[in-house]
């Protein structure tokens, strides 16, 4: 058995030099991602087999504070030398492209007539956001037209 798994590993071994040889440098360079996730996924089999991932469990926790220490320290180097991350920042909205909401859209979007009284606009933003709220799986986007709306009809 053992020569058989043997000499299968040595053909897959073979085949998959040979084609390292033909491919281009995108392909190996997904060649060698891929071939890193494998690895990793089996390791952790061999280890989940073996009753041994909680030790590699413990290692990766005992690492997690260091990797947001080292972070925070990247993103004050960066702060300090000048260079500016732009990149991944989701948490502002894009001011270039965001305009304001003029009051016939707030009035659409909330669905109330010209003549609506505060307690319509009101009760119109609490039952759409109902719906929209990211918290009830909604868009952090719509909730904040909805908000907006509301303001600019209240005369906030």
């Amino acid at each position: 058995m053992q020569l058989i798994l043997g000499l299968a590993l040595a053909v897959l071994v073979f085949v998959l030099l040979r084609q390292w040889q033909q491919a281009s440098p995108e392909q190996r360079q997904r060649g060698v991602f891929y071939g890193l996730v494998a690895s990793a996924a089996m390791a952790s089999l061999v280890l989940v087999v073996t009753g041994r991932i909680h030790v590699v469990a413990g290692v990766l926790l005992a690492l997690l504070p260091w990797v947001r220490r080292s972070l925070m320290l990247r993103r004050l180097w960066q702060l300090l030398s000048g260079k500016s991350s732009t990149q991944g920042d989701n948490t502002r909205p894009d001011t270039a492209s965001h305009q304001r909401m003029t009051v016939a859209e707030a009035q659409e979007l909330l669905g109330v007539s010209p003549q609506a009284t505060r307690a319509d606009i009101v009760m119109a933003h609490r039952r759409l956001m109902q719906k929209v709220h990211p918290d009830r799986g909604g868009d952090n986007a719509m909730a904040a037209r909805v908000n907006e709306a509301k303001a600019l009809l209240l005369g906030k």
